[in-house]
């Protein structure tokens, strides 16, 4: 299967699941986003298509989950450090 049809199949598993809003724009940012699409395209597939509708955004939600957590992780420690520097010296 080619990596464009991967895609497509992965983008029209989040459209069609029936999840919230901003739960579809982030799934297809997560997928579109990404430096190779077809890799969570694929990793969407393989774990969303598994069992019934609602397995299916449970599965969903999971990966936008998991994507969250990842992203808080990545954050610098010194990003918090920064933030609350720049509060403190540039009024708003």
């Amino acid at each position: 299967m080619s990596s464009g049809t991967i895609l497509q199949q992965a983008l029209s598993l989040v459209e069609s699941a029936d999840l919230e809003h901003t739960e579809h724009q982030l799934l297809t940012l997560f997928i579109e986003d990404a430096v190779d699409p077809a890799r969570p395209a694929k990793y969407v597939l393989d774990r969303g298509s598994a069992g019934g509708a609602s397995s299916r955004e449970h599965s969903l939600r999971l990966i936008k989950n998991d994507w969250r957590r990842l992203l808080a992780r990545r954050e610098h420690p010194l990003d918090g450090y920064f933030r609350n520097f720049l509060s403190k010296t540039i009024p708003c």
